[in-house]
């Protein structure tokens, strides 16, 4: 389940766990350490938003 994150971290609170498949809008990518992570909102939540590690998005 992916995690979607208060702050681009680990270390930022959860804000929800989205099933595989969840369609994503994704409006920026930052690097932080060695990941890199994309502030991303619900396409049918869009009030939702947060961030994900860029290593579990795929482009549809």
């Amino acid at each position: 389940m992916l995690k979607l994150r208060a702050g681009p971290g680990v270390g930022f609170n959860v804000i929800v766990g989205l099933p595989n498949g969840t369609v994503l809008g994704v409006h920026s990518c930052e690097q932080t350490g060695g990941t890199r992570w994309c502030r991303a909102s619900l396409q049918r939540a869009r009030g939702l938003k947060g961030y994900v590690s860029s290593a579990y998005l795929k482009k549809i």
